[in-house]
This record gives structure tokens, C-alpha cells and sequence, in this order.
């Protein structure tokens, strides 16, 4: 096998396995603040994450067309269609309302 085949080989397999890109984001509540610990989960790996103190994510593995649900105790679960994994995700989060009397 010439060498140049195979350095044509190896450059066309990248989108095949492609190298380990990060995918981030921000997740807010309705005023804007970051909301900490939330729970970030993609559906089509077992890839998962929390934001961190200030209300970042970040995680490997993620596709184009893969859905990243959020969870956070008061709020309500979102969920996000990634359309570009390198590019930077911002998550509102709204307020769930609980009526006491219900509990």
C-alpha cells in the first residue's frame, strides 16, 4: 500500500470516528441566573452532565440531531434538538408553580 493511500485513508475516515469535540452551554432561569446543579442528559447516549456554579455544561459525544434533556427540581424539563454540536447552547429554564394546597 503507497503511502499516499494511506495518509488518504486516514484523512477520510475523520468524519467517520472524528475526533472528541466538546459540546457547551449555558442554562438560566427566567431572570437570568444560572441555574446550578441542573441535570443535562442526551437521548441517543448515555452521555450526561450538571451545570456548574455558574450554570455551565459541558459534554463529549454529541450529535447533530441528538435531544439534550434538562432537569432541575422547580422547574420544568426542557428539552433542545442540537442542530451544531460546536456551537454554544443557551438553556431558559421556566419556574414550575406549585400550589401548596395540592401537596
Amino acid at each position: 500500500m503507497s503511502s499516499i493511500f494511506r495518509v488518504f485513508l486516514f484523512v477520510s475516515l475523520f468524519p467517520v470516528f472524528g475526533f472528541s469535540q466538546t459540546t457547551k452551554g449555558i442554562v438560566y432561569d427566567s431572570n437570568r441566573q444560572p441555574v446550578v446543579g441542573a441535570y443535562v442528559l442526551s437521548a441517543l447516549t448515555d452521555e450526561h452532565a450538571h451545570t456548574n456554579e455558574l450554570g455551565q455544561f459541558y459534554m463529549k459525544n454529541i450529535a447533530q440531531g441528538d435531544t439534550l434533556e434538562f432537569i432541575f427540581l422547580g422547574y420544568e424539563t426542557t428539552n433542545h434538538v442540537v442542530n451544531d454540536p460546536s456551537e454554544e447552547i443557551r438553556i431558559r429554564m421556566n419556574d414550575t408553580a406549585f400550589d401548596l394546597g395540592e401537596i
